[in-house]
């Protein structure tokens, strides 16, 4: 059921619609969010559905002969971990995007970059959907057009802080002052306006739900900071995720003295294997300085360790920016080999910079030089499809992380 009403404490908020979620809401809600093992993704998701819901039986009351289409919502892909949205909402022949909020208090809306600025992910509409789980109500609050998200954009340029577009933990944070609150008003463009009056980025190439996976992780988010492995420290963020520093002598000259521990010695001659193949093939020499970490990783029951090794190549002028290394080092710890196909690679910027595919290899391994300011996403693919993308990896000696 909708009720209309007017917040007298606050009257930018002129008429917004409040749905009564039905249990069936939830059951969908827990259904879809029960995809995730990790507690903040689920919730995220459980929201995000619910908000999905209200919104649904809000149009579904006011449009009759627009159709809704039910399958291809962002919440039911793989890649919707990364983005906080519920993205390719279809209803007639637009696209739209629920922003969920679990409170209004504040005077900015978040927009995650990736459903404004991934083609395959960018919507005629951005709504902002209020999601009161304790009270199971759904409240519609107000919408933007793409073409004036795009302009203010433009227009206002990134700012650090204010209420000026600017970016946070990889969303686009605007004033609510820039979202319409008069829910007419959209009905009104959905019944009436031509998609192509809005245009959006134009799609080069269709693109599978793993691949926008890929390009979502790769925009700019949180990402950890390689140089405090470099400088000997984890990072809260690094040591959140369950990633463990390699030993300072992983990469010096092989001792003649065998260690007591014959796993971290077989540990340290692979490592050692790796720098002269290294040396040999691509003329790349890895200083005793070098630091890193390693994670085991999990994907289609397939135990995988991925070890991220990092070092300084150039340090940073006033003519110029400095430059890192980032090694990447893949193995199966559950077999002799990884499987046949298996790819890791690493893309910046959304454009893929290095990949590395096996043919039965006991491991796979590929460097990238960077720019101290450029971050580095890392994707691990199976040949069935299945995929797991890591944290992006930045190199940033003054900050934290």
């Amino acid at each position: 059921m909708i009720r209309k009403f007017i917040n007298q404490t606050n009257l930018r908020m002129l008429q917004p619609q409040l749905i009564e979620l039905e249990s069936e809401d939830f059951d969908f809600a827990k259904k879809t969010s029960n995809q995730y093992r990790d507690e903040v993704h689920k919730w995220r998701t459980y929201i995000n559905a619910l908000a999905l819901c209200g919104f649904e039986h809000w149009l579904n009351e006011q449009i009759d002969n627009l159709v809704i289409n039910q399958h291809n919502y962002s919440i039911s892909e793989s890649y919707s971990q990364d983005i906080n949205a519920v993205c390719n909402l279809k209803v007639g022949e637009f696209k739209l995007c629920l922003l969920a909020k679990e409170s209004m208090l504040d005077e900015v809306v978040a927009i995650p970059k990736a459903a404004l600025d991934v083609p395959e992910l960018a919507a005629h509409f951005y709504v902002v959907v209020e999601v009161d789980e304790e009270q199971e109500e759904a409240i519609i609050r107000c919408f933007v057009r793409y073409d004036q998200l795009d302009e203010y954009r433009q227009t206002e340029g990134l700012q650090e802080s204010g209420f000026s577009l600017y970016l946070k933990d990889g969303n686009y944070e605007l004033p609510l002052s820039l979202f319409d609150p008069e829910l007419n008003h959209l009905l009104q463009n959905l019944r009436f306006l031509k998609p192509k009056a809005i245009l959006l980025p134009t799609i080069s190439a269709p693109v599978k739900s793993h691949a926008l996976k890929e390009l979502a992780s790769s925009l700019p988010q949180k990402a950890i900071n390689t140089a405090r492995w470099w400088q000997g420290e984890m990072g809260e963020l690094a040591e959140s995720l369950s990633w463990q520093l390699l030993p300072a002598s992983t990469f010096a000259a092989v001792s003649m003295r065998r260690s007591s521990h014959r796993t971290v010695d077989e540990q340290h001659n692979k490592y050692q294997d790796i720098v002269r193949e290294l040396a040999k093939k691509e003329g790349l020499r890895i200083p005793s300085q070098a630091r890193g970490s390693c994670k085991e990783l999990n994907l289609d029951e397939i135990t995988l360790q991925l070890s991220v090794v990092t070092w300084s190549h150039s340090e940073a002028s006033e003519e110029q920016t400095g430059e890192w290394v980032l090694l990447l080092i893949l193995e199966a710890l559950s077999e002799n080999k990884l499987p046949h196909g298996t790819k890791l690679r690493v893309s910046s910027g959304g454009s893929l910079v290095s990949e590395d595919v096996s043919k039965g290899n006991p491991y796979l391994h590929t460097a990238v030089l960077g720019y101290r300011n450029e971050a580095f996403a890392v994707t691990i693919a199976l040949s069935n499809g299945s995929t797991i993308a890591s944290m992006p990896f930045v190199f940033q000696p003054s900050q934290g992380s």
